[in-house]
């Protein structure tokens, strides 16, 4: 490759030592599922269509190293899987409450600090 760029090969002996034994590039097979692979398909789509939408839609990462923080790890994954996720959510989650049940939920105060 050196030669054919019309370059020394001698001039880069040195960096060849320190970079032999790095792969740069390895292919990994990953199993999917037939379910798996049409929510892939659907996404994609949906990536495609979406680029031409002012609204966007928000996606899922495609990469569990970024999953690690997340409170809906589990769920996103085994949906992404294509499974039944219901006993996930009935279990680990609770409803959505309005915005004023929320705060009002541990008033005691009435809004007066200290006594």
């Amino acid at each position: 490759m050196i030669n054919s760029l019309g370059l020394d090969e001698n001039d880069y002996t040195e960096m060849r030592a320190k970079l032999s034994g790095n792969d740069f590039f390895r292919r990994t097979y990953v199993y999917k599922t037939p379910a798996e692979l049409k929510i892939v398909g659907k996404n994609i789509t949906r990536k495609v269509w979406d680029a031409r939408r002012k609204k966007k839609h928000i996606y899922r990462s495609e990469s569990p190293m970024n999953c690690g923080w997340c409170s809906y790890r589990e769920l996103c994954m085994e949906e992404a899987k294509g499974r039944d996720v219901s006993d996930i959510i009935a279990t680990d989650f609770e409803p959505k409450r309005s915005r004023r049940k929320e705060e009002g939920k541990d008033d005691t105060t009435n809004g007066q600090t200290g006594t």
